[in-house]
């Protein structure tokens, strides 16, 4: 799956502390907006944007909560972070 990153308000991550200026919707081919899950490409944090579009982390229990299908992606959006992090490594 290839997903489509989206220009949003540059702001720090608030696991790792990068700055995040775009996200890409873990589900759907559309915009991401308010309520949307995301991963952080740095740290491989579990997101969700706020009303203004603002992130932030989400509880252990908030993921235990998620449907089956929506925990997947943000796995599978987990290991191509986990990719990225390798690669600026090298």
């Amino acid at each position: 799956m290839l997903w489509q990153n989206e220009q949003i308000a540059a702001q720090p991550c608030p696991g790792c502390n990068e700055q995040l200026d775009c996200a890409a919707p873990v589900s759907s081919e559309r915009a991401v907006k308010p309520g949307d899950y995301s991963v952080c490409i740095y740290c491989g944090c579990f997101l969700r944007f706020g009303s203004e579009m603002r992130v932030r982390l989400l509880t252990i229990l908030e993921v235990a909560e998620l449907p089956d299908e929506r925990r997947i992606g943000l796995l599978r959006m987990r290991r191509t972070s986990e990719r990225f992090r390798r690669e600026r490594q090298q």
